[in-house]
């Protein structure tokens, strides 16, 4: 950015890129920027002296909020948190066996998609300005799913919520050379727009302050004729705002002056450390004309009655001299190696320093203001000095520590599964059953004719329509928050097979709260099959083991040992 300042044309560039950001883009452009630590950007230096203080930049800018949406990720879309898709058997729709085929699908296909990825993404983003952007598709025979910032973002919506149009479009800084091979900058207007049938790249146009784009040329057009706009709107927590339109709310928002008022008491703190961690020394009752050290480039000097350096041919101006040498600045130095020399014998010196009671009250300043924030952001931040005590506590001790966040994560899993997980999955199966050609596994492929059969009148790359899409909505399994250790899971266990042995508890109950021990159960109704069919298999095995006993008995054949019928003799040894 500073190469860029220097070009010409610069700050005109600046005003016209200004100039074509809407205020809506304006507003969520803020609250990314306090994500990103970026909002003081412009500002004078925290050590400018000639600026008044609440100008200033502050030195310190502590990511709060964007460690609190990290912390929120991480325990809603963690590894062993993320949720998986369950597809439930339903009467004459779909079988034990389709079903369970479906959920293993659908977990190739959002491997092959990067869902995860996304989704995490999706949700920072939606956290950080209040709304996420994921755009589907299948690109060079494979499926991807990215995202956009919701800032260059504009979605036109049906009354249910879903994308019909979206635009993208943000302006942006070129440099170019001129006739003479001057390095300059300008103004430019990027435009996409990705409609039910197409994907469209325009020609970047050059624009300027006070005058409305225009020109725009297509640059390419990608036909997916899919019969639908594969996108995505999430807007985060949306149900409980409706004056900002499309967007939701950030977790930030109404925060912006406690976020600043922490880092003033950061930057603060910081100088204070700075300042008086290096003390400041003060001469008193010392001879203002005398000097202790060399002044820069020379030594000190006594004034005398008549001026001027004492020597051989005598002052060099006949009046008397005075210079304050504690005015200056470097004249007195401070190193090991550096003696000073009063002739006063009533001087003192002494050192100016900020006590340990002062430099606290600052940093309790602090720490109140970033609890405060922690407290009203609902995020409970484990400091480092707690890591090795949190290393030691039970997961349901963590949980309980923790509480106020976990309560807080229940709300956001609920509104990421009607926002923004289902509708990014059936988009995605909307793609893999309508989009011939695709590159997909064994997995995905199994399930092709399955998904085709729920495309009623979907389009084809013939006769692109819109059709309908009518596969039931899966169901969503949640991972828990925190692992169990393994005495934990030991009672757990125990009490759960208790509970089935003595009737208090089904089988399929059972196996639901076995899952989060267990990942490799993905469907309840398919596993309990599976349990049973073994049991069954190893009954009928007993029953024959039984009834092949009693036939040797009743013949007077010795019973079978683990290997079958003992034929050795026995042999008297002498």
């Amino acid at each position: 950015m500073d190469k860029l300042k220097a070009l010409e044309g610069y700050q005109k560039a600046k005003d016209a890129m200004d100039w074509h950001t809407s205020p809506r883009a304006k507003r969520l452009l803020m609250l990314q920027a306090i994500v990103q630590g970026t909002q003081y950007e412009g500002r004078p230096s925290w050590f400018n002296d000639d600026v008044p203080l609440f100008r200033r930049a502050p030195c310190i800018v502590y990511h709060i909020v964007s460690e609190a949406i990290r912390s929120f990720v991480d325990l809603v879309l963690g590894d062993q948190r993320f949720a998986s898709f369950l597809f439930e058997p339903e009467e004459d729709v779909l079988e034990v066996a389709v079903a369970d085929l479906v959920t293993r699908g659908v977990e190739q296909i959002q491997k092959a998609a990067r869902f995860r990825t996304a989704a995490r993404h999706a949700l920072y983003n939606a956290m950080g300005t209040g709304s996420a952007c994921l755009i589907g598709g299948v690109r060079n025979g494979k499926l991807f799913m990215e995202g956009a910032d919701a800032w260059m973002c504009t979605p036109k919506l049906d009354p249910n919520g879903i994308v019909e149009h979206l635009t993208i479009e943000y302006p942006f800084l070129e440099e170019y050379q001129d006739e003479q091979g001057d390095w300059c900058v300008r103004a430019m207007l990027f435009r996409r727009e990705i409609t039910d049938q197409e994907d469209i790249f325009y020609k970047p146009i050059p624009i300027e302050k006070q005058k409305k784009a225009q020109g725009w040329k297509v640059d390419k057009v990608y036909a997916h004729n899919l019969g639908f706009c594969p996108v995505v709107w999430y807007a985060y927590m949306k149900a409980t705002r409706v004056s900002y339109g499309v967007d939701g709310i950030a977790i930030h928002e109404g925060l912006e002056d406690e976020i600043y008022a922490l880092d003033m008491a950061l930057s603060q703190r910081h100088r204070a450390a700075l300042y008086c961690g290096d003390p400041q020394i003060v001469v008193t009752g010392a001879d203002p004309s005398y000097s202790p050290t060399e002044k820069p480039g020379g030594r000190g000097m006594i004034a005398t009655k008549e001026g001027g350096d004492f020597g051989n041919e005598g002052p060099p101006r006949p009046h008397y001299e005075y210079r304050d040498y504690f005015s200056m600045k470097g004249n007195i130095k401070k190193s090991p190696g550096t003696v000073w020399i009063f002739p006063d014998p009533n001087t003192k010196v002494i050192m100016l320093t900020l006590s340990e009671k002062e430099i606290g009250a600052i940093d309790r300043n602090a720490q109140d203001l970033r609890s405060k924030l922690a407290e009203t952001l609902s995020v409970v931040f484990i400091d480092p000095e707690q890591v090795k005590f949190a290393s030691q506590i039970t997961g349901k001790a963590l949980e309980t520590l923790r509480e106020r966040q976990i309560n807080r994560c229940d709300q956001i899993r609920d509104d990421i599964a009607d926002g923004l997980m289902l509708p990014a999955v059936d988009m995605l199966l909307r793609i893999v059953a309508t989009s011939p050609g695709l590159k997909v596994s064994k997995a995905i492929k199994d399930i092709l004719p399955i998904l085709k059969k729920f495309s009623v009148g979907m389009n084809t790359a013939a006769a692109p329509t819109v059709g309908q899409w009518t596969l039931p909505e899966p169901k969503l399994v949640w991972g828990s928050y925190f692992k169990e250790d393994p005495d934990e899971q030991r009672i757990i266990t125990e009490t759960i097979i208790n509970a089935v042995l003595s009737n208090l508890l089904t089988k399929k109950a059972a196996i639901e709260r076995l899952k989060a021990f267990y990942p490799i159960i993905t469907n309840t109704d398919v596993f309990l099959q599976e349990l049973e069919a073994d049991q069954a298999k190893l009954l009928d095995h007993e029953e024959e083991k039984t009834e092949r006993l009693a036939k040797a008995e009743a013949k007077g054949q010795p019973k079978p040992g683990p290997t079958g019928p003992s034929t050795a003799k026995k042999v008297q040894i002498k």
